[in-house]
């Protein structure tokens, strides 16, 4: 769960006239350091994501940072995550509440996380839908595409897509690139609008705008085949580096294929491509296995058998005959996220 730039106004008063500024920005902590949102608006610090979140030494600094401050609903709620990763949900989710009842946006988003995934115990979606509200209403935008989620998705209530619209389009004025996502994709797909892919594509521009990483990746896809908008494979290349820098294996797979053909203004580079493509195989992606075991078949490398094997064991129906065939040809294959 979890999402916020503490910016506080100084009142200038006894004029005729009113003046605001902004207050000094309050000294990181290890708390900060170590149990921040990346995405939180009113964090201190860059923030930890939530698979780098080291749990035992993140409550324990939250832990005191609370206990010198107690009236900080920042640290409370980043109290409340720690305790989240470290699966102490009860005791978590009282930290969000405190947090959330001093009008912190993030804590009332992380609570609509707990009541909607039903976490230890049933879901709660009257709840959920209550705290999402609250917190887009106090300026967490991604709550607004939490509700339109549960509307998309049918979770607890009617699935409704005309209203899961509503809430996306309220979390695009609000700020959210999953919003502006979810609705690209409504467009890219057709789902409850007409198909527009110029329409998906302002939207998935816009999420990139916020980095968004699987927004640049099916953007650049849709301009290196030119679906629905002028083709541009230069700034293909370019998003999905963007991409596969934040992660995206898909998008890593393809800038492989990419750097293999040489397109999209990138050099020929073999070394380059295997790489890209190593990267994706590790991560998990199917298709970038049978291109990995397929670029070190093409130079008689040893290891090439087990990564088709690889490819099989993980769904691909065709890598294991790709294993009695000469690879001194193999083209490695892109992947497309509209399939």
């Amino acid at each position: 769960m979890a999402r916020h730039t503490i910016g506080a106004a100084l009142v200038v008063s006894g004029l005729a006239w009113a003046s605001t500024a902004m207050a000094a920005k309050p000294a990181i902590t290890e708390c900060d350091r170590l149990a921040a949102h990346p995405g939180d608006l009113r964090k201190v610090g860059d923030g930890i994501a939530w698979k780098n979140l080291v749990p035992e030494t993140a409550v324990e600094a939250c832990r005191a940072a609370v206990k010198n401050n107690p009236k900080n609903p920042r640290l409370a709620y980043q109290l409340g995550r720690a305790l989240e990763k470290a699966k102490a949900e009860d005791e978590g989710v009282k930290w969000y509440e405190k947090a959330a009842q001093s009008g912190y946006p993030m804590a009332m988003y992380a609570l609509g996380n707990y009541y909607s995934d039903g976490q230890n115990g049933p879901r709660d979606i009257a709840q959920a839908l209550r705290q999402f509200q609250k917190a887009g209403q106090a300026g967490e935008p991604d709550a607004y595409n939490s509700i339109g989620q549960l509307y998309e998705n049918g979770t607890g209530v009617s699935k409704d897509m005309a209203e899961a619209l509503v809430w996306y389009r309220k979390g695009i004025e609000s700020g959210s690139a999953f919003a502006a996502y979810n609705l690209a994709d409504a467009y890219a797909s057709g789902n409850g609008v007409p198909q527009d892919k110029a329409e998906a594509a302002k939207y998935y521009r816009q999420a990139v705008a916020k980095g968004h990483a699987s927004a640049a990746f099916r953007l650049a896809w849709m301009l290196s085949k030119g679906d629905g908008v002028p083709e541009d494979k230069v700034e293909a290349a370019s998003l999905y580096r963007i991409a596969a820098d934040k992660g995206d294996i898909y998008a890593m797979n393809n800038l492989g294929a990419m750097y293999d053909s040489g397109e999209g203004g990138l050099p020929r580079d073999n070394a380059m491509a295997t790489e890209w493509f190593r990267k994706a195989a590790n991560g998990g992606h199917t298709l970038a296995m049978r291109n990995y075991a397929g670029i070190l078949a093409r130079r008689d490398d040893p290891t090439a058998n087990a990564w088709f094997r690889k490819a099989s064991d993980a769904g691909d129906k065709e890598a294991l005959a790709l294993l009695h065939e000469r690879m001194l040809r193999y083209a490695p294959l892109l992947y497309d996220p509209f399939e």
